[in-house]
């Protein structure tokens, strides 16, 4: 959910920005307050949406963390996608 909401933050941040240049620059004349995709909020809703998912804890990047002076092979082996069975796993996985 927080990648959706810094996307969509992200999203609507930039369509302000883009209108409030658009008014700047006398392309349109109205002001910022009838446009009503403006969102003066805009820019404080993507950095709290960014924030968010600065938080967030991701399984993965601990995993690599951890590994940091692992050897390389035991690395990729800890990045290869697992099976109910593993048998889809290459051999050298397999084997290591």
């Amino acid at each position: 959910q927080a990648f959706a909401d810094v996307v969509s933050a992200g999203i609507a941040k930039g369509m302000s920005e883009g209108l409030k240049h658009g008014v700047e620059h006398g392309k349109a004349n109205l002001s910022l307050d009838v446009i009503e995709a403006y969102n003066p909020k805009a820019v404080a809703k993507y950095i709290t949406a960014l924030h968010a998912l600065k938080d967030l804890k991701y399984l993965i990047v601990d995993q690599l963390e951890s590994l940091k002076d692992a050897p390389m092979d035991v690395i990729m082996a800890s990045l290869h996608l697992e099976s109910d069975t593993g048998d889809d796993a290459p051999q050298w996985i397999r084997e290591l």
